[in-house]
């Protein structure tokens, strides 16, 4: 995982877990594909996940050019 510029090694490591808890719930509903989940930093330093999307985002092909 390369380091996210003004977050802590906490906050990097909540990113990963979430994201992981995240893909295996999905994955054990059935899901395969590229997920796309958002998150913030609160100013209490809090990494609080908002959102996913379970299909093609915006993003998506730019992660299909340069992400593999």
């Amino acid at each position: 995982v390369m380091p996210a510029p003004g977050l802590d090694e906490r906050q990097l490591d909540t990113l990963v877990e979430g994201g992981r808890r995240i893909s295996e719930g999905l994955g054990a509903l059935g899901y395969r594909g590229i997920l796309s989940a958002d998150a913030v930093v609160t100013p209490a330093g809090e990494v609080l996940f908002t959102e996913y999307n379970g299909r093609a985002t915006g993003s998506t092909h730019i992660y299909e050019i340069v992400g593999k």
